[in-house]
C-alpha cells in the first residue's frame, strides 16, 4: 500500500520538529524513516512486495547458498524510490535474490523481495546495486558489489554459488559452489575481467604497471582474490592521468 504524500510530509516535520541542533543530516534522515516505518508498520510501506519464501534444498548443517551466512543479518534497502534501514536482510547468491524477514502487527513474514523494485542494499557493511544492462558487447543483469569506486574507475564483484547434488546416506543432498566474477567500468563502458590480459587490453599504456603488481601480489591473487582485486583497481586508479 502506499503511503499519502501529504500525510508522510506531515510526519517528517513532526518528526524533524523533534531535533534542536541542525546538522547531521544523513543520521537524522535514517533515524526518521526507521520511525516513520514503526510507526505505520512495514505492511503498510511499500518494501512489504514479494513471495514467500520457500526453502528448496536439503542441505548439510553448515551448507547454505546465502552470501557469508544463512542468518538474518541488519541492512539497508533501497526499494521503490524508498530507503528502509535496519532490516533483517539474507543475500541469496545461487538465484540472486534478496531475503528479508518482516515484522508487522500480523506476526513475521519472511519474503523474497521483489527485486524489480531493488535499486540498491547493504549487507556487511557491502552495497550492492542492481544493474541491468548490455555495455561494450557485456550483459550485466543482477546485483553486483560496489567493491571500489571513484571518479575514474569502478570495480563490480558480482557472486554466485553453483549447485551440486550428492547422495548421503540414502539421501539427496546439495551443495554450493562460490564463484566470482569481476568488472571494471571504465569511461562509461564496462568490461568484465576473467585474466591479466583482460586488464591489459583496458589499460594497454600501463602494461608494465599491471605487470608488475601482479608480480608482486601473487600470495594475495591466490589467498584473497576480492582484495587483489580491489588493491588492483585502485593501483590502476592512481596510475590514471
Amino acid at each position: 500500500m502506499k503511503i499519502n504524500y501529504y500525510l508522510t510530509s506531515l510526519f517528517f516535520c513532526l518528526f524533524l520538529s523533534n531535533y534542536s541542533v541542525i546538522g547531521q543530516s544523513n543520521q537524522v534522515e535514517k533515524n526518521y524513516y526507521k520511525w516513520f516505518d514503526q510507526a505505520v508498520g512495514l505492511e503498510n510501506t511499500s518494501i512489504f512486495n514479494g513471495t514467500r519464501y520457500v526453502k528448496k534444498y536439503r542441505t548439510e548443517e553448515g551448507i547454505h547458498k546465502f552470501f557469508k551466512g544463512d542468518t538474518f543479518v541488519l541492512g539497508t534497502v533501497n526499494f521503490d524510490g524508498e530507503t528502509f534501514y535496519d532490516i533483517p536482510l539474507k543475500y541469496d547468491i545461487h538465484e540472486d535474490e534478496l531475503i528479508a524477514s518482516l515484522s508487522s502487527t500480523y506476526g513475521e513474514s519472511i519474503l523474497q523481495l521483489n527485486k524489480v523494485f531493488i535499486t540498491a542494499f547493504s549487507i556487511y557493511n557491502q552495497k550492492f546495486k542492481f544493474i541491468d544492462t548490455v555495455n561494450n558487447k557485456v550483459h550485466l543483469n543482477g546485483f553486483y558489489e560496489v567493491a571500489f569506486i571513484d571518479k575514474k574507475i569502478t570495480l563490480y564483484i558480482q557472486y554466485h554459488k553453483a549447485i551440486k547434488e550428492y547422495i548421503k546416506r540414502k539421501t539427496l543432498f546439495h551443495k554450493f559452489l562460490p564463484q566470482q566474477n569481476y568488472y571494471f567500468f571504465y569511461n562509461e563502458q564496462y568490461y568484465q575481467i576473467n585474466k591479466k590480459t583482460d586488464v591489459i587490453k583496458v589499460f594497454p599504456s600501463l602494461k608494465k604497471e599491471i605487470n608488475h603488481f601482479f608480480k608482486t601480489n601473487q600470495k594475495l591473487y591466490k589467498t584473497n582474490k576480492n582484495n587483489f582485486m580491489k588493491d588492483l583497481t585502485k593501483d590502476i586508479s592512481n596510475s590514471l592521468i
